[in-house]
């Protein structure tokens, strides 16, 4: 059994109602002193109690207590002045699922959000302030006091002028038993996800935004970025993304086994990608003498790989390299999140440094982290390898290259995680995760191509324009 003397002592009941008091008391004075007009009958006795007991309690002195019971008397008054009365209640309760009549009348008061809210919500139907503005479109707002129901312009035709997209765009199957055309169901829509061929469906979606970027023979400017994505079905699923950096639409997409890392799917994902004339960056896990090579000899493209001590050699031979083999930097400075961010770069030419394949230029890149929320400034500094000569690729556009390598953060990842709820799904079974993420790369590309800046918003815009959806994907 707990100790009940404890509990009460850990969580002290305060009453909200005070001990009577004598009329020439200074308390009782300065509290009457300053009562507010238009309270509520008892309300601020309540608060008169409260005040009186903490002060009490403190063992504060008189001028203390009166700037306290003023302030609230303002309090009480700003609000009285603020707030609108709407009525008040009859004295009932809900108990035992029936209604209580205790004797209790409670006030209410709204406050408004609209400095015209009582003249606007008094006046006559279709008032200007109700028409909201959506996307650059007038809200349809009907009055149904005045609408007719059947008859010529009625409601009930228009329904029936609506246009129906399911048969003709969409193809939707028509029941044999009532002759309606009808939806698949939950079951039939899990049991596809579930058997569908995995790779075959990756191949075909991202084929189409590939199809609709142009990106097969004639984009030219793709960016390569590719993270590992966790998912539970049981085990780890590791997605490997490809995402333009300029469009960010993702392009290609493999999965990676639970007994293998991301170095073996790195060439795969590429294979069916013409990435002639582009620069494709990595992670330093990728920074591989095979997908150097690969890119280079077979791609006819560009890399632009970090690196890290997983390369003990490659990674020794860049850091030790004294100042004059660096050229001059070049320093760039950013503003948000809260922080304020400068990242300076150095490059070298990758002569007699290292026998890495087609390496042209070696990077160095200092970042600065000013956070509002810490004292401290934080530095990091990077390094990284390309096959860019200088005269290709100067100091700025690789300084511009190295920070969107990062793009698939806020581009993709943090979109699917925020505002898909990717993170949040249960789906765990067959090829549903994977599939998923196939589906939601689909929606961010679409969108992206579209014109889309913010996927949240435009997803919002869509729900009350479905039509335009079909349109978007050329059904």
């Amino acid at each position: 059994m707990p100790n009940r003397a404890r509990t009460a002592n850990a969580f002290p009941m305060r009453s909200f109602t005070s001990t009577p008091r004598a009329v020439d008391d200074p308390v009782a004075l300065y509290v009457h002193a300053y009562e507010p007009e238009g309270l509520p009958d008892g309300r601020w006795a309540q608060v008169r109690g409260l005040v009186v007991d903490q002060v009490l309690r403190l063992n504060v002195g008189l001028e203390t207590m009166r700037r306290c019971i003023r302030a609230l008397a303002h309090l009480a008054s700003w609000c009285l002045d603020q707030h609108v009365p709407i009525g008040e209640t009859s004295g009932f309760a809900r108990r035992n699922g029936s209604w209580a009549h205790h004797g209790e009348v409670k006030r209410y008061w709204v406050y408004p959000l609209h400095r015209r809210a009582t003249s606007v919500l008094a006046a006559p139907f279709d008032h200007p302030a109700l028409l909201s503005v959506w996307d650059n479109e007038r809200t349809c707002v009907v009055d149904l006091t005045h609408v007719v129901i059947d008859g010529a312009g009625g409601l009930y035709e228009r329904p029936c002028e609506v246009a129906d997209h399911r048969n003709g765009r969409l193809h939707v199957r028509r029941s044999p038993q009532s002759g309606l055309l009808v939806a698949p169901s939950l079951s039939t829509i899990k049991r596809v996800l579930w058997a569908v061929e995995r790779d075959q469906l990756d191949a075909v979606v991202h084929g189409v935004v590939a199809r609709r970027l142009r990106l097969c023979g004639q984009s030219r400017s793709t960016a390569r970025a590719c993270v590992v994505r966790s998912k539970t079905d049981g085990r780890p699923v590791h997605l490997l993304a490809a995402l333009t950096r300029t469009e960010r639409v993702v392009v290609a997409q493999a999965e990676v086994d639970h007994k293998e890392n991301e170095i073996i799917a790195f060439r795969p994902m590429l294979e069916l990608l013409d990435l002639a004339d582009c620069l494709v960056t990595a992670d330093a896990l990728h920074t591989q003498r095979e997908h150097a090579r690969f890119l280079v000899e077979e791609k006819s493209a560009d890399y632009l790989f970090f690196v890290k001590e997983n390369q003990p050699t490659l990674y020794d031979a860049i850091a030790g390299l004294g100042d004059e083999r660096w050229s001059k930097p070049v320093t760039e400075t950013g503003k948000g999140h809260g922080r304020l961010e400068t990242r300076t770069i150095w490059v070298a030419d990758a002569a007699g440094i290292h026998d890495f394949p087609h390496l042209s230029q070696v990077i160095r890149i200092m970042r600065e982290v000013d956070a509002k929320t810490k004292t401290a400034r934080s530095t990091e500094t990077a390094y990284a390898v390309t096959s860019l000569p200088r005269a290709k690729a100067n100091r700025r556009q690789l300084l511009t290259a190295s920070r969107g390598h990062w793009s698939i953060e806020n581009g993709l990842h943090s979109v699917r995680d925020a505002t898909m709820r990717e993170d949040r799904s249960k789906v765990r079974s067959g090829s549903a995760p994977r599939a998923l993420a196939t589906m939601r790369n689909l929606v961010i590309s679409v969108l992206r191509l579209a014109g889309a800046t913010n996927i949240a918003q435009a997803l919002r815009s869509l729900s009350r324009r479905p039509a335009s959806v079909l349109t978007m994907l050329g059904l």
